[in-house]
């Protein structure tokens, strides 16, 4: 219950409800609530400061509104969180459950989590969405009681809990987006090393919630009974409810809640239970059993006092038995006694060999287990009676305390009669080996005639790096294994919808002449470390470059990662003017088409992925670039059919019908960067903004033009502050472009021009899908950063894009909340140093004078950026910020800078759009106060206080200026970057190097 509040308080609440109403932030019918109770948890999370608990409540109604790429009511619609296919496969490796009226009881087992497990069946972002689905509890709590219910009841059992799961535990008591909503929380069974994780997860909750919390040891029970009903508690936690009819309180989830809301569909699992006892004998049910491993179970005639291990009850002899040892004193024919005693039930007959029957079993009245036994063979062998069977069959839970079992591909009938089944066991072979199967032969009638079951233990690795992004905030070594045999390491990231989104990086061929198979790996081990799927091998007229492009392909095979390469034929560079120019592409392709590290796309995942930079001029001999591309690649015996083309092609997407039955999609590079924007576009934006200036609103909000970012970034206190420092820190020219840095325009100008294309696929290969406009392919750009130095003596290009304004990260934004739409994201680029793009490490030849502009100018702080925003667009769920971080950077002089130039190539095209400033990205597991400041002067630092999640932050620089970023909380440092001067120091003039518009990027990690 909440407490009540004071007059002071209501007024604010009163306030509160009026100015979410009248800003559009609360609407009638809205389903997180508009009572009283729901807007109370936050403005007390906010300790009652209105434009903290606005901001609060505003980031949440965007969180809703988007999660998983399709907002939370949209996930109720699709999942019943109480009654969901993967429920229990999420169970077994998860118990949590939700119990009982009035106040939500909310049980986790920690000591029995195992999400490598679970991670192999279910995709941690379907996890993850059933999870914050029960975190909607209350509103039904309150319907069925009648009276407000604004918290839950958590209990946290800890028997058997290690470090590596803690943190679950933060996630577990989170505040983002259901603040105030834990009542009490009681953490039971805590080990002795619980001090550690406690400590570790103190500094993430306030005083108030440090006075829910009970840590209990393993005597809870009498605390629990005091919080709870005995009539409420759940038996295993010491009360009295058992929820027998419903196999366990743990398994019936039972509570108000149960009743579903609206667009739910019905509660089916009462329902299906019934259907199954009443079909049970005419049906065959397809179930999923598994084994646990007789072989040292003590058995005994039934008296209490001949079981080895003391007295066993009726009900609970097998988790007992299981935990047992062996005694190599007990009579073989006990052991088949007893065996056959549970394979009978209460019934006391004795089976005959290779007879089997049913029980049903209650370990400490948890869960039910319905077990298919059978006996050894009636040759009394003793090898064979220690290892007969007992195999707990699915769909009923098997308890927690039942170890060693393992879950097999075998399918059985779940009939209550005998059934015959012959088995034998095979050890394995090697020295000391643990791994033993079981071999069952069904009779001829059953859905499998033989299956085997392995009870090889599993390896449970400390870390899963499929699992949201990796905890450590720093760029992980690259490293990489030579192993070619073994399985991946890392499971393919798919959304909610099971569609899997790619993140790859545009690598250029012609910079790694000196590179060998080791350097790839290494490459590769960083990039998939960073959440990048694949390379995008860019490869020029080079004779050597087939080569490195073989070994790039022979170092994925390697790697023991998913991770994919595929061929970015550079049309800049390679000839298409004639037949035999088209059959050197063909060669080329057909080399790696059948490679296992290929990228296969397509309709049925079959193709091999091939795109281009340019070609659109192309014509291999032919009349035009459409029939050249058709008549000399896509369309020839040797590609056809086997081929998934995504060129780039730099022409007006309009135009995209003239290559009908050759494009497949569209990659379309402009889209990294505002290309429209140069100084012309940028002085005629401003004039156009002057103009409308009296037609604006009043109150016009300067930071929802400059950041065109997501609510949940900045507090309105921020806002505050940004509106003053960006007054400082941007230009008016800035400020009249800003609408276009990370914008879509570009991208849905392109997906236009690929309606003209639909069909495409299906005319050109003669498939039988009728629906071509989803076979039809977008690949979006982004990229941090562009700039090239060049004079008319070499490639003669000299100019910028525009890159200012938190470019990468806004870009990566828009292309998350336009996921549905873009199907790849290329990362421009890895290693393109000639145009300061890059993001991976500065190796390998570069490209003519870029070590002018390179030297020094790291970017591979990047790529924790990148692998940040990569888990987002695949999984469609921005991942929780599991350590501080501050990330900067800058350009080494002044826009304008004065000074002579020693290259004679002068200033770039559109230099005069630049900013003088110093960009941040602040990534906060919790509120922090950030200062940011270019020298060590204090009138020179900017105070910031920034919520939990990505903030954008700038400021000014000037001459003789550093980097420097401080984050504070609870009066601790938690990050700080400090920039020396050597390393980089803001100049007003030129060096002697000539002019560099590259970015010297910094960041630091919290400890």
């Amino acid at each position: 219950m909440l407490a009540a509040v004071d007059k002071q308080h209501a007024e604010i609440l009163t306030k509160f409800r009026d100015d979410l109403y009248s800003e559009g932030i609360l609407c009638k019918g809205d389903s997180i609530g508009e009572d009283d109770e729901t807007l109370l948890r936050f403005l007390r999370a906010r300790k009652y400061d209105l434009a903290h608990a606005k901001k609060m409540f505003k980031d949440c109604q965007h969180w809703r509104k988007t999660v998983s790429g399709v907002g939370i009511d949209e996930l109720y619609r699709r999942t019943d969180p109480f009654d969901y296919p993967e429920r229990e496969a999420v169970f077994e490796c998860w118990p949590m459950w939700f119990h009982k009226q009035g106040r939500p009881l909310n049980v986790h087992v920690f000591g029995g989590m195992d999400l490598t497990k679970l991670y192999k069946t279910v995709s941690p972002e379907r996890h993850w969405e059933t999870f914050l689905l029960t975190r909607e509890v209350l509103p039904a709590a309150a319907r069925a009681a009648g009276k407000p219910i604004g918290t839950t009841f958590v209990i946290v059992d800890l028997k058997g809990f290690g470090l590596g799961a803690f943190w679950q535990m933060k996630s577990l008591v989170s505040q983002d987006y259901y603040p105030e909503t834990m009542g009490q929380l009681a953490i039971i069974n805590a080990p002795s090393t619980f001090t550690i994780i406690w400590n570790a997860i103190k500094p993430w909750l306030s005083k108030e919630t440090l006075a829910k919390v009970d840590v209990l040891g393993s005597d809870y029970k009498d605390v629990l009974l005091k919080l709870v009903d005995e009539e409420n508690l759940p038996s295993i936690l010491g009360g009295k409810c058992t929820c027998e009819q419903d196999g366990g309180c743990s398994l019936s989830g039972v509570g108000p809640w149960q009743d579903g809301r609206d667009g739910w569909g019905p509660k089916a699992e009462e329902k299906r239970r019934r259907n199954e006892e009443e079909q049970v004998k005419e049906e065959e049910v397809k179930s999923e059993p598994v084994l646990v491993d007789n072989g040292k179970l003590p058995l005994g005639d039934g008296n209490a006092s001949s079981r080895p291990g003391g007295a066993y009850g009726e009900t609970d002899d097998l988790c007992s038995m299981v935990d047992a040892s062996d005694d190599e004193e007990v009579n073989p024919e006990e052991k088949d006694s007893l065996l056959a005693a549970y394979a009978l039930g209460e019934s006391g007959r004795v089976l005959a060999a290779g007879e089997a029957s049913w029980v049903s079993v209650d370990c400490n009245q948890q869960s039910r287990v319905y077990i298919l036994c059978f006996p050894p063979d009636s040759h009394g062998s003793e090898k064979v009676q220690e290892d007969a069977a007992i195999i707990p069959i699915r769909p009923i839970r098997i308890p927690g305390n039942v170890h060693e079992i393992n879950v097999s591909e075998l399918r059985v009938r779940e009939h209550r009669e005998k059934r015959n089944i012959n088995y034998r066991r095979e050890d394995g072979g090697e020295p000391g080996s643990v791994t033993t199967t079981i071999y069952l032969t069904l009779p001829a009638d059953s859905p499998t005639s033989t299956a085997s079951i392995s009870s090889t233990p599993s390896t449970i690795a400390s870390t899963s790096t499929q699992n949201s992004q990796p905890t450590d905030g720093a760029v992980p070594s690259a490293t990489s294994t030579s192993s070619s045999g073994a399985s991946p390491t890392q499971t393919p990231i798919v959304d909610s919808n099971g569609t899997r989104k790619y993140v790859v990086a545009h690598h250029m061929v012609g910079n790694t002449f000196p590179y060998t198979i080791q350097d790839w790996a290494d490459d590769i081990a960083l990039a998939h470390a960073s959440g990048i799927d694949g390379f995008a091998l860019n490869m020029g007229i080079d004779d050597w470059q087939p080569a490195r492009v073989a070994d790039a392909y022979e170092a994925a095979k390697q790697s023991n990662t998913d991770f994919k390469m595929f061929l970015s034929l550079d049309m800049t560079s390679l000839p298409c003017a004639s037949p035999s120019d088209a059959q050197n592409l063909r060669s080329l392709v057909n080399t790696f088409v059948s490679h296992p590290n290929q990228l296969l796309y397509g309709p049925n995942n079959d193709r091999a992925f091939v795109s281009t930079f340019s070609g659109e001029n192309c014509n291999f001999g032919q009349g035009s670039s459409h029939d050249g591309w058709r008549n000399q690649f896509t369309q020839t015996d040797e590609l056809k059919g086997k081929i998934y083309f995504v060129p780039s092609f730099f022409v007006d997407p309009q135009t995209f019908s003239d290559f009908t039955n050759v494009m497949d999609g569209d990659f379309s590079w402009n889209s990294g960067w505002p290309t429209q924007v140069t100084t012309a576009f940028a002085q005629s934006q401003l004039q156009q903004q002057e103009q409308n200036q009296q037609n604006e609103k009043p109150g016009l909000n300067l930071l929802s033009v400059v950041t065109d970012a997501p609510a949940t970034s900045l507090t309105d206190t921020l806002e505050k502050q940004l509106d003053n420092t960006m007054q400082s820190t941007l230009s008016k020219v800035q400020l009249a472009v800003a609408q276009f840095v990370g914008s879509t325009n570009t991208d849905e100008e392109h997906r236009k021009g690929l309606q003209q294309l639909s069909g495409s696929l299906q005319r050109r290969d003669a498939d039988d899908s009728s629906d071509g406009q989803k076979n039809l392919t977008y690949m979006g750009a982004v990229s941090p950063w562009f700039f090239t130095h060049y004079g008319p003596d070499t490639y003669n290009k000299n100019f910028v894009y525009l890159s200012d304004q938190h470019l990468y990260s806004k870009r990566w934004d828009s292309l998350i909340a336009s996921r549905d739409n873009v199907d790849l994201v290329q990362v421009l680029t890895w290693n393109d140093y000639g145009e300061s793009h890059y993001v991976g490490p500065i190796k390998g030849a570069l490209p003519l004078n870029s070590e002018k502009w390179t030297t020094g100018m790291n970017h591979t702080k990047w790529l924790e950026l990148t692998r940040y925003y990569a888990q987002a667009f695949k999984t469609g769920t921005y991942p929780a910020i599991e350590k501080d971080a501050i990330y900067m950077w800058s350009r080494p002089h002044a826009a304008n800078a004065g000074g002579d130039s020693s290259d004679g190539v002068g200033k770039p095209t559109n230099f005069e759009i630049l900013q003088d400033a110093v960009w941040a990205i602040v990534m906060a597991n919790a509120p922090a106060t950030v200062v940011l400041s270019t020298s060590g002067d204090d009138q020179q630092q900017q105070s910031f206080e920034v919520p939990a999640g990505v903030t954008k932050l700038a400021v000014p620089i000037a001459p003789g200026g550093t980097m420097k970023g401080v984050m504070t909380r609870d009066g601790q440092t938690v990050v700080q970057l400090d920039v020396s001067p050597q390393e980089f120091t803001f100049q007003g003039e030129v060096s002697d190097k000539g002019y560099n518009y590259n970015a010297f990027v910094a960041g630091a990690t919290a400890d």
